[in-house]
């Protein structure tokens, strides 16, 4: 049980991200974040890492992230802060629901404020329903 709590987390210096941790009565798993998922994070956000700024990767070309089974959120996240073009997918829809309502608010947020990074976006990918049906026949 439990109600949905807002963690913001401090990923490097000047990248902090927010995400909703989601009661379990929203969703069986990834409602709250693992240590698994703040290191992905931590790795993702990390200036000296394999992700690097996507500017420095590609020059002036924008880079994308697709999260698989985001549950939070938060690595997707990091990736978004660091501006990759993100994709959060999930296939609760307690999760869903609270993450596309928080890239609702931060897309609004960073238009009204003229200050856009990247997209974020959120869709439902089911691997058994829309993956997995063929490698299980």
């Amino acid at each position: 049980g439990g109600e949905n709590l807002a963690v913001s987390v401090e990923l490097s210096q000047g990248l902090t991200v927010e995400v909703v941790e989601v009661s379990m009565a929203e969703g069986w798993t990834g409602c709250r974040f693992s240590p698994c998922a703040l290191w992905l994070a931590l790795s993702v956000a990390d200036p000296c890492g394999v992700l690097a700024e996507p500017t420095k990767l590609s020059g002036a070309r924008q880079l994308s992230a697709l999260e698989l089974g985001c549950g939070v959120g938060l690595a997707g996240m990091a990736a978004r802060g660091i501006g990759y073009k993100t994709t959060l997918t999930d296939c609760l829809v307690g999760h869903l629901q609270s993450l596309s309502r928080k890239a609702a608010e931060i897309n609004a947020r960073e238009m009204t404020d003229k200050t856009a990074r990247a997209e974020l976006r959120v869709r439902c990918l089911d691997w058994l329903e829309d993956v997995g049906k063929d490698v299980l026949n």
